[in-house]
């Protein structure tokens, strides 16, 4: 069952990287800096309100030096991470729960929508994963009685090496070390690879996450996923069981947080009775995570902490083990507790096999405005679709400029402004995306209503998270009159 179900994951995750979608806003940011910058400037702050691991960004360098800017080479590390991980956690479950169990972890991670979605993004976080699973294989020998000198220098370097290619990778070098202090084995020499560890940090804080920490646009976005403390309101509170209960959905993957929460609560109790050790390096790092997130150094929530997504997967695995050997005596009882708890991840993979993800179609739609572009005509640009329209116009699949582009958290008054430069103009191309809203406002309804309302439309074209209009509006003024 297990290798089958490795077959499965990297499967689906093959499928999602060779759909092609088209690079998304967040990709797009991040792939500019990536294409635009030399090795070294990477180590500068990055454009467009980005940040990401100094190693992250360097394995990306590499993969558009060895096979072009396109979107399969920018996502080619991310897929390689994410089929590594899925082999690694093989290994990570068989150490972690017993026999029976560990099967079953393999395959809730195997068809993860999240993992599998993060497999083919232009981002670090199937790194992150990949990092912290490496983690926990690489420092095994801190917890085991006999720690030699060479495997001693082979634990300090993997956690120096990981910290600059993973953000979240102290959180999982944090909780080994403190793992291996409680249980007081061979003291000093854990002390001395922790010490290495935490230069290493501190030479990657200097070099690139001070900066980072000091990006505004980035702290006022993840404001929301900061945990109040203390709590001064009642919605304050409701903060933490949210949250609790919302890391089974992101990273976890099921859509049915509260049954899957319960799950894992009898899978953490099983681990604890069995394996101490084990259970204090799945939790640690979460407790860790939130910790930082009470000082508002780093967000709990979303894709931030796909790199949790190990120790939620390992806790439901260990709890439906746990809950099928209590099923033993009634035969009929275990096969529907499986049925029932894999049947929407099963669907949800399954759909995604058929239908993969795809964020926002820009591509197709920047190709068709090129494609019916005449001379003369005029180009607004949606600022949600401007970097990935940079970054198409680079690989020159369009030589598309536009006339003019709405600044970054624009309100509608600020797009009507913009309409006002296109007053008596008989062809203006429009590029809207949907994929990415300003506090979760979805004003675009009211922007294609005052487009009618000012012109007429005379061409569009519609995908996925995207469209594209062609506007005349040289017969009528702007408050929808005829002229």
């Amino acid at each position: 069952m297990t290798w089958i179900s490795v077959a499965i994951g990297i499967l689906l995750r093959l499928r999602q990287y060779l759909f092609g979608r088209s690079l998304w806003l967040d990709e797009s940011l991040i792939s500019l800096n990536i294409i635009q910058r030399s090795t070294m400037d990477l180590l500068k702050p990055l454009d467009r309100a980005q940040g990401a691991p100094i190693g992250f960004l360097w394995l990306e360098k590499l993969a558009t030096y060895l096979f072009g800017p396109g979107e399969l080479a920018l996502r080619l590390i991310p897929l390689l991470c994410g089929i590594g991980s899925v082999l690694l956690f093989v290994k990570i479950a068989r150490r972690f729960l017993p026999a029976d169990s560990a099967p079953i972890a393999v395959a809730l991670f195997a068809i993860c929508e999240p993992l599998i979605y993060y497999s083919s993004e232009v981002k670090q976080y199937s790194l992150d994963v990949f990092v912290g699973l490496a983690l926990l294989l690489l420092t095994a020998p801190l917890l085991d009685f006999k720690l030699e000198r060479k495997e001693m220098a082979r634990v300090a370097a993997a956690g120096a090496v990981a910290v600059w290619l993973s953000h979240p990778s102290i959180f999982v070098l944090a909780g080994i070390g403190l793992t291996a202090l409680w249980i007081r084995i061979h003291l000093m020499k854990v002390s001395i690879v922790i010490g290495v560890w935490l230069c290493s940090f501190y030479g990657f804080y200097r070099v690139s996450l001070a900066s980072l920490s000091q990006n505004h646009a980035l702290l006022d976005y993840w404001s929301r996923a900061f945990a109040p403390f203390p709590p001064m309101t009642a919605n304050d509170l409701w903060w933490y069981p949210r949250a609790a209960f919302g890391m089974f959905r992101m990273p976890g993957g099921f859509e049915y947080q509260g049954i899957f929460a319960l799950v894992a609560v009898v899978g953490g109790v099983a681990i604890f009775r069995e394996r101490r050790r084990s259970i204090a390096l799945l939790i640690l790092p979460v407790a860790l995570t939130l910790i930082a997130s009470l000082m508002h150094r780093y967000p709990f929530e979303g894709r931030l902490l796909l790199f949790l997504a190990p120790s939620v997967l390992l806790l439901v695995g260990a709890g439906i083990g746990r809950m099928l050997t209590i099923c033993e005596s009634i035969p009929v009882l275990g096969p529907v507790v499986l049925f029932l708890l894999f049947f929407h991840p099963l669907m949800d993979a399954g759909g995604k096999f058929i239908y993969p993800n795809e964020r926002e179609d820009l591509r197709s739609a920047i190709q068709y405005v090129d494609r019916s572009v005449k001379n003369g005509d005029l180009f607004y640009c949606h600022y949600t679709a401007e970097a990935s329209l940079a970054y198409y116009r680079s690989r020159g699949v369009t030589n598309l400029i536009p006339t003019t582009t709405g600044p970054l958290h624009q309100e509608w008054s600020g797009k009507k402004e913009d309409m006002e430069k296109f007053r008596g103009n008989k062809r203006v191309w429009i590029l809207l995306s949907y994929a990415w809203k300003v506090d979760a406002v979805d004003d675009m309804p009211q922007f294609l209503a005052q487009l009618e309302s000012m012109g007429k439309q005379m061409d569009s074209f519609q995908g996925t998270g995207v469209s594209a209009y062609l506007y005349d509006f040289s017969g009528r003024d702007f408050s929808g009159r005829e002229e």
